[in-house]
């Protein structure tokens, strides 16, 4: 039977602070780093025959596209979305390559968590879904906390932790304050 957590989740206490990481973990897209590395590697030894500057500019124009494809290749392969909780906010960033800022949330501008479904139409292949989990704010549209998760199961089971240390804070809260 396939548990509702995925296996990509964790959930660690640390303090007052609950850390939830989604690992984004595809060994599909590291066959293309030997190749990439190739390409770059050649047009790096190729530079050194230039003899004017507009093919050595050309050269670093060319190599900005597998320079892409390699940091595309290792945010696929090797990032992580971390989401720390504490009572009074949420910090969610990415690592151990940042691809969008840090960004901190209050937990009072918090209204709830919603999940999103995205499909990907092809004419070349079956439309794929995915999912996104959101935090859903007073004043401010929402942020978007974790992205391109394949199952929903996983998704909603996201979205339950999250709310369930929503509601664990404003327990704790009219608890003692």
């Amino acid at each position: 039977m396939n548990s509702p957590i995925p296996k990509k989740l964790s959930v660690r206490k640390k303090g007052n602070r609950t850390i939830l990481s989604y690992d984004k973990y595809d060994p599909s897209s590291l066959v293309l780093l030997p190749v990439l590395l190739y390409v770059m590697g050649t047009i790096l030894v190729g530079m050194f025959d230039f003899k004017s500057a507009d093919e050595l500019l050309t050269a670093f124009l060319v190599l900005a596209i597998p320079g892409y494809g390699s940091y595309m290749i290792a945010d696929h392969s090797f990032n992580s979305t971390n989401v720390s909780m504490d009572r009074n906010r949420f910090v969610i960033y990415d690592s151990p390559i940042p691809t969008r800022c840090r960004q901190v949330v209050k937990r009072k501008g918090i209204k709830g968590v919603s999940t999103k479904t995205y499909t990907i139409v092809s004419s070349e292949f079956p439309p794929l879904d995915y999912y996104s989990v959101s935090l859903v704010l007073f004043h401010s549209p929402e942020v978007t906390i974790f992205q391109k998760i394949n199952d929903k199961i996983h998704a909603k089971a996201i979205q339950k932790i999250i709310e369930e240390e929503l509601n664990a804070s404003k327990e704790f809260a009219q608890k003692y304050v």
